[in-house]
């Protein structure tokens, strides 16, 4: 489907990349082939395919997260609960301040906590049945410690719904989806929790149909983000 550019009128080239989705809030989540459109004049934007059910799915991936969440993964899980900070910080029986300090890193909160916003999240969302299992399997005697990102979330369409991953990486992250990946086979992290995600490689797939589809395109503008939804698309 050929687009015109918003700004220019000139018709925009696509290309099929893999995408990081920085939308989420997140710094590690990339989504796989998802359709990309640049322009000349330097407008960018991606079509991502039914948001609100990929960020539930990699809202689950947090959730088995053998470490303590950070600042960014607390955020996400709480918007994507479409709960204000007031409530949360009611509902976990602490300041609201307490909460603005711990998603923007500075202070941090203690495992009792974050057990208590996973817990929160699965009723609010009514996580059940095999989800609920593999995230108390995975939490089981983990002590959360330490607030572990040496890994990426991936995502990728298939069918109707999203196939969602963990990977530990080795190095930073840069700009784009690091090209060294750890598999089942090869396992060399000094940090335990690394290991863990490793061996825990686990497929969080949807066999659920939906009514309606969704789709986010992200539009970038003299480093300026816009986010429109479209829907029955």
């Amino acid at each position: 489907m050929k687009i015109k550019c918003p700004k220019c009128g000139n018709f925009i080239q696509s290309k099929i990349e893999t995408y990081k989705y920085k939308e989420s809030g997140l710094d590690n989540v990339f989504l796989k082939n998802i359709t990309v459109y640049e322009c000349s004049c330097g407008i960018s934007f991606a079509s991502i395919f039914r948001v609100s059910r990929l960020n539930e799915l990699i809202a689950q991936k947090l959730l088995e997260k053998p470490a303590l969440l950070d600042g960014k993964e607390i955020r996400f899980l709480r918007k994507n609960m479409c709960m204000p900070s007031k409530d949360f910080a009611r509902r976990l029986g602490v300041e609201k301040t307490t909460i603005s300090k711990w998603e923007n890193g500075l202070q941090k909160h203690r495992e009792a906590y974050d057990r208590s916003i996973r817990f929160l999240y699965m009723i609010n969302k009514k996580i059940e049945g095999k989800g609920k299992n593999n995230i108390f399997r995975i939490l089981q005697k983990k002590r959360l410690k330490e607030q572990d990102t040496g890994f990426v979330i991936t995502a990728e369409k298939e069918g109707n719904d999203y196939v969602v991953n963990f990977w530990p990486i080795i190095g930073g992250l840069g700009p784009e989806l690091p090209n060294v990946w750890i598999s089942q086979k090869k396992i060399f992290f000094s940090i335990a929790s690394r290991q863990e995600f490793a061996l825990e490689l686990l497929q969080t797939k949807s066999n659920q149909m939906f009514s309606s589809q969704e789709l986010l395109s992200t539009e970038t503008i003299s480093n300026a983000i816009v986010l429109t939804q479209r829907r029955g698309q």
